[in-house]
């Protein structure tokens, strides 16, 4: 296969944040900044994870255009990953540490999702090139979340008031999960060797992400809360439903938390058939906030 006159739009920006003018809790509120705070906590080692997936994936592509496009995703997402640090780095100068937490993300990715199949040496020659797939799969059910919520905080006007640096990384952010929505989908899709796998394929990666997706983002927020010294914890809700009840109630009244049932709706929609990331989200308002931010 050649690539070699063939280019991507798909390609990572030059970017920096500075966070010294940023307050602890930049949502406006303790809670909001805890509930979210996840995405600084996931996404390094998650992405990561990606570009090391899509890395091994690279000499199993037939198709110039996807080739290109793929490497402009890992390119993208190691630049997300190392943005999201630095707000990380910022927290542990203020005394709230959460690196612990990262690093035992960072630990199920690389013993259970990448070499050995579920931590499982033996599964290796059993499974073969289908463990490849699998990670693949489960990268695109990823990646449907965050297009979906990248196009959330695009289009949310009521987060205009929080910390204006912290907006300026998740909308940067944002905007490049619609960019790159379909890479990992196609990716699939293009390892995939039958429409009928591929289909079945996408639900039972998709079984496997949701409940992890749901664990993991719990417990990040339990985590932060926990590692923060000067919050009173009698003020903020510390129970996984309690978490969840108060997400639902900011979402409808101060529109800073996506609404759990904005993201349940996705799920049913990535389950039809039909389904195309092209359908979630919108390359114009992606494009028009590039431009009017200078990226």
């Amino acid at each position: 296969m050649s690539s070699h006159y063939v280019k991507s739009d798909i390609e990572a920006r030059k970017i920096s944040f500075d966070f010294s003018k940023t307050s602890i809790y930049w949502a406006g509120s303790p809670f909001i900044t805890h509930a979210t705070n996840p995405l600084h906590m996931l996404l390094p080692p998650g992405e990561l994870w990606f570009c090391r997936v899509f890395n091994n994936a690279l000499s199993e592509i037939t198709d110039p255009q996807l080739y290109q496009d793929v490497k402009g995703f890992i390119g993208q997402e190691a630049t997300h990953a190392k943005s999201h640090n630095g707000l990380l780095e910022f927290y542990k100068e203020n005394n709230i540490d959460l690196s612990e937490y990262v690093k035992s993300i960072d630990l199920l990715f690389k013993n259970w999702f990448e070499k050995k199949p579920f931590n499982k040496q033996w599964l290796n020659p059993i499974l073969g090139k289908k463990w490849l797939l699998f990670q693949v799969g489960m990268i695109a059910a990823i990646e449907h979340f965050t297009a979906v919520l990248g196009m959330w905080v695009l289009e949310e006007d009521r987060l205009n008031d929080i910390d204006q640096e912290v907006l300026r990384l998740i909308r940067w952010h944002g905007a490049e999960e619609v960019e790159h929505r379909e890479i990992a989908f196609k990716l699939f899709k293009h390892l995939c060797e039958t429409k009928i796998g591929f289909y079945f394929g996408r639900q039972i990666t998709m079984a496997i992400v949701l409940p992890i997706f749901i664990i993991v983002w719990g417990r990040a927020i339990k985590y932060s809360i926990n590692q923060d010294q000067i919050l009173d914890k009698n003020t903020i809700p510390t129970t996984y439903y309690k978490i969840l009840k108060a997400i639902e109630k900011e979402s409808k009244i101060t529109g800073k938390a996506p609404s759990l049932k904005y993201l349940l709706a996705s799920v049913i929609r990535w389950g039809s058939p039909f389904y195309n990331p092209k359908n979630e989200g919108n390359d114009q308002i992606a494009k028009y906030y590039f431009q009017a931010n200078s990226f």
